[in-house]
């Protein structure tokens, strides 16, 4: 027998915590209950710990190839994936100025016609006959800001929910949205058409967002975003709502004093807290902002560390796991991004940037072509390196490549710092769960 690859292990108290990211089994063994699964292991005998340990995918066979099982399995889970994962961006206009936007520097006056609707639709209709397995055509309405180009919005839900009644697909609608414009009449329109996901950021208390998150003339955004977001969950409109609070070195400090705010909200267990780290861009203004303000990788962990031990304390719910990548829209089958430009892309962040256009929906037939940045021999250097967080991060983020090295296809690997960060989080996750169940 041998320790899977995907085995994080961490030393705390005299206790060994045990985390398996490949199946997400979860065990603490006291240090001798370790030595003597290490002495079973070399002797080939068993106990009970060792069993358990088997059972959980912990222990494998010595033959066992782990890469070619997970490469295999992660083929297959692609190859059968039955969602259509398309963004479409109405518009790239915003009404925000965010000094750190990261689609800063691109072209912000492109806006979708009614023509372009009926393109794309008749594009995603050929997609859906050349796919009869698709099930779920799961649309996200993105920016810029998708409130900025609206009234285009409600001729292309009912265009596409025609288009999915006719190959017999279910329309599935997301939105994200600064939520500034999210009215209630939009939000009650967004109802038919099996809305499940909206995204919204808010920096902070009111003070600190609206000086990060402002209107193009500089009015606060804070109480309106607010207002509409309490119009979703007093009408129980959406189950949950994805809260991003994005931190630099200027608003970092008065995180938790919002985190504090937002627990004491009524709806405080519908909302999924993401702290969002602010990335550098290309040159922009937005790129000379975050020289100034953004963290290294060793500061940032521990502000996520500490920022996640406040949140979970007060009873918030945050993902107890952080990566810079994962299997996302630029790595899958069935994903596509559509910018009102004419270009579609794979990775939302490099929309409106030369170097992420993979075709022209506007003037090319079957114009999606299972275009993907997914390069399984990219793995190779991840196994190379027997990192455990390769199911979480999936040789990591193509557009942080691009930032990095110019190359979208080299792994900007952080394997050591999240390694660390992700021991931390796991103890974190236990001792919590530990103190709810006395």
């Amino acid at each position: 027998m041998k320790w899977t690859i995907f085995k994080i292990e961490d030393y705390k108290y005299n206790s060994i915590l045990l985390l398996n990211t490949f199946n997400e089994a979860l065990i603490e063994l006291s240090e001798e209950e370790k030595e003597d699964v290490e002495e079973s292991i070399k002797n080939n005998t068993s106990n009970e710990n060792l069993k358990v340990l088997v059972n959980e995918g912990f222990l494998v066979d010595d033959n066992l190839d782990e890469k070619e099982i997970f490469i295999d399995n992660l083929k297959t889970e692609i190859n059968n994936d039955y969602n259509f994962i398309l963004h479409i961006l109405p518009t790239t206009a915003c009404n925000f100025k965010c000094s750190y936007c990261y689609q800063d520097g691109i072209e912000r006056q492109h806006f979708l016609s009614v023509n372009d609707i009926k393109i794309i639709g008749e594009e995603i209709n050929l997609y859906l006959k050349k796919y009869v397995n698709i099930r779920n055509l799961k649309l996200i309405i993105h920016g810029g800001e998708p409130t900025m180009n609206w009234k285009i919005v409600p001729f292309m839900m009912n265009y596409l929910q025609h288009i999915c009644n006719n190959n017999n697909v279910k329309l599935m609608t997301s939105i994200v949205s600064n939520g500034y414009e999210l009215t209630s009449e939009k939000i009650e329109f967004l109802k038919f058409f099996d809305w499940y996901r909206f995204q919204v950021t808010l920096d902070g208390i009111k003070e600190v967002h609206d000086s990060r998150r402002m209107l193009k003339n500089g009015a606060g955004t804070f109480d309106r975003i607010i207002q509409n977001i309490e119009y979703i969950m007093k009408n129980d409109i959406l189950d949950k709502i994805d809260l991003r609070i994005n931190y630099d070195k200027s608003n970092y400090d008065q995180v938790p004093l919002f985190l504090k705010y937002l627990s004491n909200k009524d709806y405080r267990k519908k909302l999924n807290i993401s702290l969002g780290y602010i990335t550098q861009t290309v040159n922009s203004n937005a790129h000379e902002y975050m020289k100034k303000e953004q963290f290294n990788t060793k500061e940032q962990i521990n502000c996520h560390y500490e920022l996640y031990s406040i949140a979970t304390s007060l009873g918030l719910n945050v993902s107890d796991k952080f990566v810079y990548g994962s299997l996302c829209t630029s790595k899958l089958k069935h994903s596509y991004i559509i910018s009102p430009d004419g270009f579609l892309h794979k990775c939302l962040s490099m929309v409106g940037r030369d170097k992420g256009i993979v075709d022209n929906w506007r003037n090319n037939k079957n114009c999606f072509n299972n275009y993907s940045m997914l390069k399984y021999k990219l793995y190779d250097k991840c196994f190379e390196k027997n990192c455990p967080l390769i199911p979480y991060c999936h040789t990591d983020c193509r557009f942080d490549s691009l930032i990095k090295y110019n190359d979208v296809y080299k792994v900007f690997c952080r394997k050591d710092e999240l390694l660390e960060l992700n021991k931390r989080l796991m103890r974190k996750k236990y001792e919590n769960e530990c103190r709810k169940s006395k």
